[in-house]
């Protein structure tokens, strides 16, 4: 039995329990015997990647989506011609995921009071905090 497979069955078999879809209705949403979705939800067995992908969808997942966002991040990163720093550093922040960005402000926020000492404006200092919340 894969490690990785029985992982990855008993995190989706964790998820639909939280998401409230029994085993039985989501073997009838994707159209496979509940055997085969209990068995690759243990570890037991693999599962066609078709019907892996409609598990995902039925989970919240939408893996086209994902995959077309990547493409077009990876089109968008080679592509990129900034002009300034400014844009750099824009360009460099939309391409994060939230935990990256909010780690990214709370890195700027030390490091820019560490560099004016007392100096720092708590008006911008509350700013900052209010962007990672928002995140």
């Amino acid at each position: 039995m894969s490690s990785k497979r029985k992982h990855i069955g008993e995190k989706l078999s964790m998820l639909s329990k939280t998401v409230g879809i029994s085993q039985t209705a989501l073997a009838d949403k994707v159209g496979v015997p509940p055997s085969q979705i209990n068995r690759f939800f243990k570890g037991h067995s693999d599962i066609y990647s078709s019907a892996l992908i409609e598990i995902l969808k039925e989970l919240g997942f939408d893996v086209e989506a994902k995959i077309t966002k990547r493409l077009k991040s990876v089109t968008e990163v080679e592509h990129a011609d900034p002009k300034s720093t400014h844009e750099v550093l824009n360009f460099l922040f939309d391409e994060l995921d939230e935990l990256g960005k909010q780690t990214y402000l709370s890195q700027l926020l030390w490091a820019a009071k560490l560099s004016s000492g007392d100096a720092f404006p708590k008006k911008i200092e509350a700013q900052i905090k209010n962007e990672m919340n928002l995140i």
